[in-house]
């Protein structure tokens, strides 16, 4: 009787050690200043349908499209506060 417990003890957390295992948890990349080479303060993110991430940061807007970085910044240099993507067009809104 014992062993027919440890049996379906056994058994049990085998099967939920496979069940658990079968979850994929993403990868989580944090990434510093020196990366991406603006301000440490991002305001607002979006993402647009072809995959790119822009970030509405203090020196200008970020783009990331998984690989490199590129960033683009006002003409007189205000900080971009927000940013959206809607299909084709990317809006951003700066304070000035």
């Amino acid at each position: 009787m014992r062993s027919l417990r440890f049996f379906i003890l056994g058994t049990l957390l085998i099967l939920l050690h496979f069940w658990g295992s079968a979850q994929h948890i993403p990868d989580l990349i944090n990434y510093k200043v020196s990366d991406y080479k603006a301000h440490n303060q991002n305001w607002a993110v979006s993402q647009s349908p072809d995959g790119w991430i822009y970030f509405a940061n203090t020196d200008g807007l970020l783009a990331f499209n998984g690989n490199q970085w590129q960033k683009y910044a006002l003409p007189d240099y205000n900080i971009i506060r927000a940013v959206y993507c809607h299909q084709d067009p990317l809006y951003c809104y700066s304070a000035f």
